[in-house]
């Protein structure tokens, strides 16, 4: 399963299951990080991000099972943070952060987030990563030569494009969809700085390398045809549709070509 609540389960489960003497040493083995370093507050900030997509993806589901699910992310909340506990005590067993029946619950409430919105960026259906990692990388040059851009702008969408690309390799830790879900808050403020892009060679780059990303991200939640909806929104005046979609094909291979096509834009006369 690709959503936040899966990984967040199989996360508590292997700090439980770890059999460390404190709730530190556990953490610190399951996130592969030394508890007090920066490293360690940034994997276990994303713990906790995935506890709010959790919450936020049970919001969605249908008025019975919401309801019934939320009652158990006060648990899962706890577990996480261990609040009440000293992390570092020997006594304090890293089995002790989670029952049984709340980690079940929060198995069940992935399955659920899977079944009901799959092929979503909650929960991505698609597996081409590289090809998502390629065009952000790509991004992080050109907003470098964006010099039109204020610098603290370009210094937000430097730290955006940071952060995606370390996700992108801590995928095996927190999940495809902390992935999509940030894609897509680059993609939104990569369209507001759109007007600020005043060098025509420039902007015709920025318009096309939109439509490449949106290509990628639809790639990688499964819903294609979204994204083809996305690249018609704003390439009224792309005139390199055709290139979009050649990249979009080298991505995926010749197995699924048949699947790209341009999208139909209605070119402004």
């Amino acid at each position: 399963m690709s959503n936040s609540g899966a990984r967040l389960h199989d996360l508590l489960n292997a700090v439980r299951d770890h059999g460390a003497s404190s709730v530190a040493s556990a953490w610190e083995a399951v996130l592969a990080a030394e508890f007090g370093s920066v490293s360690f507050a940034r994997r276990h900030g994303e713990v906790v991000n995935l506890v709010l997509d959790t919450l936020r993806n049970i919001e969605m589901l249908p008025t019975a099972s919401r309801q019934r699910l939320l009652g158990y992310v006060p648990a899962w909340w706890t577990a996480v943070l261990s609040p009440l506990v000293n992390w570092q005590r020997s006594d304090a067993m890293a089995r002790s952060v989670i029952g049984a029946s709340d980690l079940d619950h929060l198995g069940k409430a992935a399955d659920l987030i899977e079944a009901r919105l799959a092929g979503t960026a909650t929960a991505p259906a698609g597996e081409i990563l590289l090809g998502l990692k390629a065009q952000v990388e790509e991004w992080r040059a050109l907003v470098a030569e964006a010099t039109e851009l204020a610098q603290p702008v370009r210094d937000v969408l430097e730290g955006q494009i940071a952060h995606l690309l370390w996700l992108i390799e801590e995928v095996p830790r927190f999940g495809v969809a902390r992935v999509a879900n940030e894609s897509q808050g680059l993609v939104g403020a990569l369209v507001q700085a759109a007007p600020r892009i005043t060098n025509s060679e420039r902007k015709g780059r920025w318009k096309t390398q939109l439509g490449s990303l949106c290509i990628a991200l639809g790639l990688l939640t499964g819903a294609l045809k979204e994204s083809e909806a996305a690249l018609e929104a704003f390439a009224g005046n792309i005139g390199a549709l055709d290139e979009v979609v050649h990249q979009a094909r080298e991505l995926v291979g010749p197995d699924k070509q048949a699947h790209i096509s341009p999208p139909s834009v209605r070119r402004a006369p």
